[in-house]
């Protein structure tokens, strides 16, 4: 890296590599002294979270991202469940810090010394925590080790020929994956990243700062991207891009005709499908000439290293072009998740027809083409992806049981074919008046994030169940048609 290239542009300040490195040593010698465990970082995209999350690295230290206008309920919950021993923000931050965790300021002076990087005993070790949504109902934390972050970063650079000169803009929240990847890449490679929120911003403002700092590569989810390059100003704001990374969700033919009527002829957009499991599965760079025919844009063709097939419910492949879930093999090591302070190791499948890899189903049900290109056409379990976020309803099921005033709740994911939302069946104890609808969406503001608030509220007498007491999904959205119809 350059000493003196800006690393980080933000709307509070910049800072370059030499003053990043140097206030990021001086955080690590800090840390030194907090007790083991993971580090909360509770910090607005700048300057500041990158000497924290450089900070953490160099002190060995397991980051844990946060959203830092997230809700204090989620985020409290988070911390605890991740047994946090401090958290870095600033002192407004302390009334979202548990008792009995060390808030550090990032703006409070820290400890002079030549301190250099610490290199992991182990390339596997935790070297990040982001949480998502879980199947449980509660967030649960996806551990990224030092290996992977830097195998992923690398990869990318390889894909979109991102260099040292580049100049980058992710649209996601650092507290997700895709927002991690946003962070880490421009300074794995030593790259300038403008850190720009499209919400607190608005459309206009950011085009007029990416026209400022002539961003050269900008990513981020379809509908996100889409609705930043309809705005006024955004042929100027993209006159020096090179190139559009497109992830975190599907992306419409819609999407694909707005980025590209407003960005020059010249810049490639890269559209990438991944999981968890596996950072890679998919992806391709769309020509300008390509005719997309059908709602959704194919998801690419599959990873190098990746061997993908389609199967039914039985396991067994599906014939050419038919539908089914998505199973891969692959040989990256297993993602662990993080747990009150320590790595849980998945529970994988070893590959009985390729030795050395592990095989897992998806939940995605997909589709290939006669090009071989990958369709992803729906999702076998309940989660999925509003905004670029991955959402299971359970998690929206939860929270709105402790709202005062609700008997019974369901919550399911319905789609039109092209986007997903999520729909809240309630039983209200009393008969319900709109203040009650207006006291639900209030209840789950001040607890989850936007992506997982139910677009529509339902009321009903009951929620119908399986004999084995499971929601009978069809039989709800049968019942709601019919209250909706009165």
């Amino acid at each position: 890296m350059t000493p003196h290239r800006l690393a980080v542009i933000g709307t509070s300040g910049q800072i370059t590599y030499r003053e990043l490195v140097a206030r990021a040593r001086a955080l690590a010698v800090r840390l030194a002294d907090v007790p083991p465990g993971a580090v909360g970082i509770l910090l607005p995209p700048g300057p500041s979270l990158a000497v924290a999350f450089l900070g953490c690295a160099a002190a060995g230290r397991v980051a844990l991202l946060l959203n830092e206008s997230g809700p204090p309920a989620r985020t409290d919950l988070i911390l605890r469940d991740a047994a946090t021993t401090a958290v870095i923000g600033r002192a407004s931050a302390a009334p979202a810090v548990p008792g009995g965790v060390l808030l550090i300021d990032i703006d409070g002076a820290f400890p002079s010394a030549a301190v250099g990087w610490c290199e992991p005993a182990d390339s596997d070790e935790a070297a990040t925590v982001a949480f998502t949504s879980g199947s449980t109902g509660v967030p649960k934390g996806v551990m990224r080790s030092h290996h992977r972050m830097f195998v992923q970063a690398h990869a990318d650079a390889a894909v979109g020929k991102i260099a040292a000169d580049d100049t980058t803009l992710c649209l996601f929240d650092p507290s997700t994956g895709s927002g991690l990847s946003g962070l880490a890449l421009p300074l794995i490679l030593g790259a300038t990243q403008v850190t720009a929120p499209l919400l607190q911003l608005g459309v206009s403002r950011l085009l007029r700062t990416m026209a400022d700092a002539r961003v050269t590569q900008l990513s981020g989810a379809p509908q996100a991207l889409a609705t930043l390059l309809r705005g006024s100003g955004a042929r100027d704001a993209t006159a020096a891009l090179e190139r559009i990374v497109v992830k975190g969700d599907a992306m419409l033919a819609t999407d694909l005709d707005a980025i590209r009527r407003n960005t020059p002829p010249t810049c490639s957009i890269w559209h990438g499908y991944g999981l968890t499991e596996t950072s890679s599965v998919a992806g391709w760079h769309i020509p300008r000439a390509y005719v997309c025919r059908t709602a959704r844009v194919p998801a690419g063709y599959v990873t190098a290293g990746i061997i993908a097939s389609v199967r039914d419910e039985a396991g067994q492949a599906v014939a050419p072009g038919e539908a089914g879930e998505l199973w891969i093999s692959s040989a990256e090591p297993a993602t662990g998740q993080w747990q009150a302070g320590r790595i849980i190791a998945a529970v994988v499948a070893p590959d009985p027809d390729n030795a050395g890899r592990r095989l897992f189903r998806t939940g995605d049900l997909v589709r290939f083409d006669p090009d071989g290109l990958l369709h992803v056409v729906g999702r076998r379990d309940r989660q999925v992806k509003i905004n670029g976020v991955r959402v299971d309803p359970a998690e929206a099921e939860n929270a709105l049981r402790t709202a005062p005033g609700v008997s019974d709740t369901a919550v399911l994911a319905e789609t039109d074919g092209l986007a997903s939302r999520l729909v809240a069946y309630v039983v209200a104890a009393t008969p319900p008046d709109p203040a009650f609808e207006d006291a639900l969406r209030e209840h789950l503001r001040t607890r989850l994030p936007s992506a997982m608030h139910p677009a529509q509220f339902v009321f009903v007498a009951q929620v119908p169940r399986t004999g084995t007491g499971k929601v009978n999904a069809s039989e709800l959205a049968k019942q709601g048609q019919q209250e909706l119809a009165q």
